[in-house]
């Protein structure tokens, strides 16, 4: 045996007890111990049992049997067959690839050696063709699946002491578990900032996949018989604006009172027009929204219709140049409010009435719905909006209303759901409480 190819077997076989070292620490079976014989080199006989020797300190349950033999033709002169059999192996195998690039016909391999399960009798190799790498479930063997209910907890309710009230634990309980995810995860993931937890980068990052994953898991174990409304203790959150709040909201949360006192249901802000995020990664139950053809299609995200509405334009009682009849003329010369809850650039009107050729007047434009009844009937400036929410937010006793001087398309509520969770029974009870509320 030449000096050349000694020296790369014997830089294979600390390779391997490298790997192993790093593949099973933390993994606690029982160590047994290696035999190593007919070498034909008393050197590397002693540097394959320190090398074996390391793995099995490290952890390993395995019994390995080396057998060196002399393999002419061989880049070096020693081929390595090795077989393993070990409760850690069984499990893993397939994830630890050591190949001869002459009995394997592969190339650039680390160990000119072909490992073999006693088990199996198949050859690694030929189980997985990308090289060493953990099995994909393998991070879950580690960690506390209820860990990740505290996660998602926490980054929704940024207190400790909510989200240790959502999971029926006590404050110092949840901070304990926080404790165990962060060594976990090896990240602070929450960070205490003006008393609130504060998630740091990696946690922003994996907090929308670990709510969509518990929802979807959540969703599948749900039992599909029927839905108990009156003992249901779900809560649905849903994304809205000022507007589809105040037209929805009122009549659904008394009948759900009613029929289901147990639920509870939560509103969130819309962060953007469509919220497809938010509803893919289980964060929100329904987006409540007005469909525009504008908009691209919402890949992925199911709705149905709630209602369909028709635009109006309303002034105050007594307006100076708007009185019985509001023509083209006077709705362009008139000042407008309008809403943009997205800062976007223009509506759907602006966008019709440059199509025409014209531009109205906007003299104030607002985030929120909240106050333009109050800029309404204290100035002389218009708001186009759809009837049923100048009817349910307007005091009607002090406003004019007029059909728009210029074709208007109609305005359609949908409620969106991820089709993830809308096949639960409570999912599908809550949307025929929508359209219940949504006929009258």
């Amino acid at each position: 045996m030449n000096h050349h190819g000694h020296d790369y077997c014997v830089w294979g076989i600390r390779i391997v007890a490298h790997q192993f070292f790093k593949r099973f620490v933390g993994h606690h079976h029982v160590p047994c111990t290696a035999r190593i014989n007919e070498s034909n080199d008393f050197a590397l006989q002693r540097y394959a049992q320190k090398a074996f020797r390391v793995a099995i300190n490290a952890g390993c349950n395995f019994f390995a049997r080396c057998r060196f033999i002399p393999f002419i033709g061989h880049p070096f002169n020693l081929m390595a067959t090795i077989n393993v059999s070990c409760g850690c192996l069984a499990e893993y195998r397939g994830s630890h690839i050591f190949a001869s690039s002459s009995c394997c016909g592969r190339q650039n391999t680390l160990f000119p050696a072909c490992l073999c399960c006693m088990l199996c009798n198949n050859k690694l190799h030929n189980m997985h063709l990308t090289g060493f790498r953990e099995n994909m479930y393998s991070p879950l063997r580690k960690l506390d699946m209820n860990l990740l209910l505290v996660f998602d907890s926490l980054y929704r309710h940024g207190s400790v002491t909510a989200a240790a009230n959502e999971q029926a634990l006590s404050p110092s309980a949840l901070s304990h578990a926080l404790n165990r995810l962060r060594v976990a995860l090896a990240d602070p993931l929450f960070v205490r900032t003006g008393g609130r937890m504060v998630p740091t980068a990696k946690a922003e990052s994996i907090a929308a996949k670990i709510s969509g994953a518990l929802g979807s898991l959540s969703s599948c174990l749900l039992e599909s018989g029927d839905f108990e409304a009156e003992k249901s203790r779900e809560t649905f959150t849903f994304a809205v604006t000022d507007y589809t709040a105040a037209v929805i909201l009122p009549a659904l949360v008394a009948r759900v009172n009613q029929l289901a006192p147990g639920i509870t249901l939560k509103l969130v802000y819309s962060r953007d027009f469509n919220a497809d995020d938010d509803l893919l990664s289980g964060k929100v139950d329904f987006a409540l929204g007005f469909e525009e053809e504008q908009k691209p299609s919402r890949r992925g995200i199911e709705s149905m219709t709630c209602f369909t509405d028709d635009y109006v334009v309303a002034v105050r009682r007594g307006h100076p140049h708007i009185q019985d009849l509001l023509t083209q003329e006077g709705y362009l010369s008139a000042g407008h409010v309008v809403v943009r809850p997205w800062l976007e650039s223009r509506g759907m009107i602006d966008r019709y009435l440059e199509s025409q050729q014209v531009r109205r007047r906007i003299v104030v434009e607002l985030p929120s719905l909240m106050i333009a009844p109050l800029i309404v009937s204290q100035s002389d400036l218009a708001i186009t909006l759809p009837k049923r929410g100048i009817a349910s937010i307007f005091d009607m006793k002090n406003l004019m209303v007029f059909a728009p001087p210029f074709p208007t398309p109609q305005y359609i509520l949908k409620a969106y759901y991820s089709p993830t969770l809308g096949n639960s029974p409570g999912h599908v009870w809550m949307r025929e409480q929508i359209l219940a509320i949504c006929d009258r």
